[in-house]
């Protein structure tokens, strides 16, 4: 493997928390990094990543929680690579583990995959009459141990512990990883002169609690180790910051190049339906949108909610019939979650708040389900909670709908203060049938 590769600096996009993350990764061993959604969190990683090479702290192990979050990770290094027009030797970056979402959406990032790679190789060996002097899994093992960076799930991080030595690990998402996978992620640390990198988002979803392992990862050294809060956030315009911002202390801020982005830019037409109600909601010029049910459609057993996912289906078709095609479908539970699957068209991405962590789309559809009269708020609210709330609200980059029962979603403090915002916005409408 050639190591003597050099890599340029990679600064001309970073922002002020940007660089000083990354300045701590480069001069300390553990950093935890705060990144709130949209602030660039896998800028951060990628650039990090050439960094850490020149100092000679390979191989780099990046991991996360689900193979959607590693698949953007890898998108962010390879542009990064093609913007310098990089070339690297096959094999210095190595996609480990399920690549079935990386063949669907990034189709030109196989060249990664660790079978493409080794088949690449044996092939090549196999046509230059070498094919009995080689074995499949020692070549295998030599291009883990001769890599440079490698990236794979949390989960799949397990099977490298024998193989390889790496000089830092890198954990993305770090708020999802429970404390029993600490000991999987650090076993193949170099026993010293090593570097753990934690980021992550205490305010969001926490791991899914097994037993009594609920902690994660990032709360446990955010304990001992101070955090770089990353402020700046390119993914949303302003007024859908303004849903979250309170929980996070009103220290986050839009980017200038994401500030004012709306449906108009992408629509390929207005709304020309007859629907009075999605008149209203489709409006380019409403960011974010409440429907109200006003109690008329009742949460049923198993948390669903027909009555919202008729709504959803008809303010789907309506962006669907602008010409805006990059929607998420979310909702807090999965019985919700099956009813929205059999009845929306296929190409809407439909999955629960849970799911969709990390993930991002043009427009997000949430169908918040409870609608009850039950006294206690948090039997009202159930698994709606701030955390999964705050999650939901910032999938989207131009456009948040929420639909729910108002009466209901109020008894939560920080879903009234976001009805409250929504409002003032001119964004509240009750559906009208």
């Amino acid at each position: 493997m050639n190591t003597g590769l050099t890599f340029p600096s990679f600064d001309e996009i970073e922002n002020l928390e940007q660089k000083t993350a990354r300045y701590r990764i480069n001069s300390e061993k553990t950093v935890p990094v705060t990144g709130p959604p949209g602030t660039g969190k896998s800028t951060v990683i990628s650039h990090c990543c050439f960094d850490l090479l020149k100092d000679d702290y390979f191989p780099i192990l990046v991991t996360a929680p689900t193979n959607v979050m590693i698949d953007s990770i890898l998108s962010k290094i390879d542009s990064l690579l093609q913007r310098m027009k990089i070339q690297l030797p096959n094999g210095f970056v190595i996609r480990y583990g399920n690549v079935a979402n990386l063949n669907r959406t990034y189709n030109h990032l196989t060249k990664y995959t660790f079978d493409n790679i080794v088949e690449d190789y044996c092939s090549s060996c196999y046509s230059n009459g070498y094919n009995n002097f080689y074995n499949k899994i020692s070549i295998a093992k030599d291009f883990f141990q001769n890599a440079r960076i490698i990236l794979t799930t949390d989960y799949s991080a397990k099977d490298l512990g024998n193989i390889i030595e790496v000089g830092a690990v890198i954990v993305d998402e770090a708020g999802l990883v429970g404390l029993d996978r600490m000991g999987m992620l650090f076993s193949s640390l170099r026993d010293n002169n090593g570097k753990i990198i934690v980021i992550g988002d205490d305010k969001q979803l926490p791991p899914v609690s097994h037993d009594y392992i609920s902690e994660s990862l990032f709360n446990r050294i955010l304990g001992h180790f101070p955090t770089t809060l990353l402020k700046r956030e390119y993914r949303f315009n302003k007024d859908i910051l303004d849903l979250i911002n309170p929980y996070y202390d009103f220290k986050l801020e839009a980017d200038f190049s994401v500030m004012n982005i709306s449906t108009a830019d992408i629509a390929k037409k207005s709304y020309g339906g007859i629907n009075n109600n999605l008149s209203r909601i489709l409006k380019h010029e409403k960011n974010v949108v409440f429907v109200d049910t006003n109690g008329a459609y009742k949460e049923e057993k198993h948390f669903t909610n027909k009555g919202e996912v008729a709504i959803i289906k008809e303010i789907a078709d309506g962006c669907l019939s602008m010409g805006i095609k990059d929607i998420i479908v979310t909702t807090p539970y999965k019985q919700q979650e099956r009813l929205c699957n059999f009845y929306l068209q296929k190409g809407v991405r439909i999955g629960t708040i849970d799911e969709f962590q990390g993930q991002e789309a043009e427009v997000t559809i949430i169908s918040m389900v409870r609608s009850n009269n039950k006294q206690n708020y948090k039997e009202a609210i159930g698994f709606v909670n701030i955390p999964r709330s705050c999650v939901a609200f910032s999938r989207s980059k131009r456009k948040t709908i929420i639909v729910g029962d108002g009466n209901t979603l109020i008894r939560n403090k920080f879903l009234s203060k976001s009805i409250d915002t929504i409002t003032r916005k001119e964004g509240f409408l009750i559906w009208s049938k």
